[in-house]
């Protein structure tokens, strides 16, 4: 197994994606890492170092590319055979003010298109009127300190036309200009071949791209250990 394989897992909140990376982060097999900031102190994850935290810091909120040898060189190092970076901040609308998703994922593909690395993308969405009063009622506390007059689902809905937050949540949560950026990021990434589009409403929509997932990257044995409920 030459070939170094990285899936790149963009998100969504409030799709399942923290599941996504609770399991990943109890994937034992050597051959595998797992870049997550927000599980590095996981009991099983091979990947302990925290230098990662500062690289991933850099390549998300830097707003030039004169580290980009360094980035190369962190992960030139660090790869396995099999890797998934995971972040729901590609996606994440309150922190629109600090993230640029293209930019950000644009370096992360030159980083592992020069590493010769075979690259995937996940995106995971579900229902956009579900997700929406999901995020809505997480986040209520935040938008009411942002904006009082947010005061209800019907307000914050009411309000996208003149809420730069709002407009700007709804930008993010609209599946098809998302997708359509990272077509024009990188017209090599296809639907379906080698970026997918998980649609996560029931369990078994979970245990079925789990297993899939984990059969494609060779992975199999890991799926019945993980018992997934």
């Amino acid at each position: 197994m030459n070939s170094k394989k990285v899936l790149i897992h963009l998100g969504y909140p409030k799709v399942g994606s923290t599941s996504l990376q609770t399991f990943l982060d109890k994937i034992r097999d050597k051959n595998f890492t797992f870049f997550s900031t927000k599980f590095r102190e996981g009991p099983y994850c091979n990947y302990l170092n925290k230098t990662f935290l500062e690289i991933e810091k850099q390549i998300f909120f830097e707003e030039n590319d004169n580290l980009k040898k360094d980035w190369i060189k962190y992960f030139e190092i660090n790869l396995n055979h099999i890797n998934v970076i995971s972040n729901e901040l590609f996606l994440y609308p309150i922190n629109y003010r600090f993230v640029n998703f293209q930019r950000t994922l644009k370096r992360y593909l030159d980083i592992l298109t020069y590493l010769d690395c075979e690259i995937e993308l996940l995106i995971m969405i579900r229902d956009p009127k579900e997700l929406h009063i999901s995020f809505f009622t997480d986040m209520y506390h935040r938008f009411i300190q942002y904006d009082n007059s947010l005061i209800s689902f019907k307000e914050y809905i009411l309000s996208i036309e003149k809420n730069k937050v709002t407009k700007h949540i709804f930008e993010t949560f609209n599946f098809n200009k998302i997708i359509c950026l990272v077509e024009e990021i990188d017209d090599r990434l296809l639907i379906n071949k080698n970026f997918h589009i998980l649609r996560l409403e029931k369990i078994n929509d979970f245990k079925n791209f789990f297993f899939n997932f984990c059969k494609n990257f060779n992975l199999k044995n890991e799926f019945n250990y993980l018992n997934i409920q």
